[in-house]
């Protein structure tokens, strides 16, 4: 079976990944899907281009062609001022070709063959379902406009061991419309943190002007004043700082806690060594209720893991891994692929 995968990202080992300016959430999930789908016998194309400098080695490319396929799986990309010549806001000298290539990909593959179309942020909209026949899909505990749900995954393995913690606690993330998560778990518990000499650290786009956030520069003003931001870092550079945190909080959009969208963030953290905590805002409390927090009790959260030996540590850990496939087994990547080849059957 030859499957047609459409991202605008990486799709490499962890070690390997070395762009820094550049967002992309699914560096983490990716290669563990890819690796699975070729477990299973599949042969993969890669149909955008490549941006991998070490991809993969049973990865094959073609960003132009339209090779014969058994079946399709894009992670759906939307209109930004890089990739759409009609926003608002284009850039010439930015241009990205990731829409126009997913466009002439599902035009050309319409009705040949099973199409699942991931939408990982919730920008497809009503007029993109009625143009092509797919399978439409989302990363959500409640889709929306008959979209189904398909969460993000793992495989679950410890990628890091065990540390003592530095006094950091940790947000490693792009700023993206989570300035009201921002203020109350990490913004305004600061002051209380500083004085028990625990150091609040960023690290992702905040540094960076956008046309999308003209108020970042003010808001990242304001903030500093308890949060130390940084720049982007590398992939593994980042889980190894994730590493040796007390504990990090998986903050998102509000539309994400009203879906119950799971970002790849809250596996990131199990599988790097941090416990995680998840805000009361997020509809399941994915690492059991002991480890959700709200403005009143996260203090008190982060401050008893920082107390905590490497044992211990690593026992909260396996019980949030616990927790999370007790409550949603789909999030296993087995399962995960499982679903999509039904999907592909529709």
């Amino acid at each position: 079976m030859k499957v047609g995968f459409s991202y605008w990202g990486f799709c490499e080992d962890y070690n390997e990944s070395e762009v820094v300016f550049t967002p992309d959430g699914g560096r983490f999930t990716r290669p563990i899907f890819a690796r699975e789908l070729f477990r299973r016998g599949y042969s993969i194309v890669a149909l955008q281009q490549q941006r991998e400098s070490n991809p993969l080695l049973f990865l094959q490319y073609d960003s132009q062609g339209f090779p014969e396929l058994d079946c399709i799986f894009i992670e759906w990309r939307w209109s930004t001022y890089k990739n759409d010549v009609n926003h608002k806001d284009y850039v010439a000298d930015g241009y990205e070709p990731d829409l126009d290539r997913q466009t002439a990909i599902m035009d050309h593959y319409n009705g040949k063959c099973p199409i699942v179309v991931w939408d990982t942020d919730l920008k497809v909209t009503e007029t993109d379902k009625r143009r092509w026949d797919a399978v439409w899909a989302e990363p959500t505990l409640r889709p929306k406009n008959g979209s189904f749900s398909l969460l993000y995954f793992s495989d679950y393995k410890m990628r890091l061991p065990i540390v003592v913690p530095k006094n950091r606690y940790i947000y490693i993330g792009s700023n993206y419309e989570r300035y009201d998560s921002v203020d109350k778990y990490y913004y305004n518990i600061g002051k209380t943190l500083n004085d028990f000499d625990v150091e609040l650290e960023f690290y992702g786009n905040w540094l960076y002007k956008s046309v999308e956030r003209p108020e970042q520069e003010e808001m990242v003003n304001k903030y500093s004043k308890y949060i130390k931001f940084h720049e982007r870092n590398k992939f593994m550079e980042g889980m190894r700082l994730l590493n040796d945190s007390i504990c990090t909080t998986h903050i998102v959009k509000n539309i994400y806690y009203e879906n119950g969208l799971i970002t790849p963030r809250f596996f990131e953290s199990l599988s790097f060594g941090t416990p995680g905590l998840i805000p009361v805002e997020f509809p399941v409390a994915l690492y059991g209720k002991r480890w959700s927090v709200d403005e009143n009790n996260v203090v008190d959260k982060i401050m008893a893991l920082s107390r905590l030996n490497t044992v211990e540590r690593k026992n909260v850990i396996i019980n949030q891994v616990q927790s999370m496939l007790e409550i949603l087994p789909q999030t296993h990547i087995n399962n995960f692929i499982d679903k999509v080849e039904t999907m592909w059957k529709l």
